[in-house]
């Protein structure tokens, strides 16, 4: 994964559901596995990438990318 990019991404518009105090959907990403050595976590990046593509994350409530910043992160990943 590229970690430059995409933590800092993750940081902003993820944490606060997807961190060390709250894990909706029981992910999180504050301990994110950066490398790819199995399936299960190719798959759940896979789920995450899906997730923005699709615009379901982050929700409508919570602050959004602009998009460009959606575009430099999906292309990165």
């Amino acid at each position: 994964m590229p970690r430059g990019q995409l933590q800092p991404f993750l940081q902003r518009y993820c944490a606060r559901c997807h961190g060390s105090d709250k894990q909706n959907g029981q992910v999180r990403f504050d301990t994110a596995a950066w490398e790819i050595s199995n399936g299960d976590q190719a798959q759940h990046w896979q789920d995450v990438l899906d997730s923005l593509n699709a615009g379901n994350m982050p929700p409508e409530d919570e602050k959004q990318p602009t998009n460009e910043e959606l575009i430099v992160v999906l292309d990165s990943m």
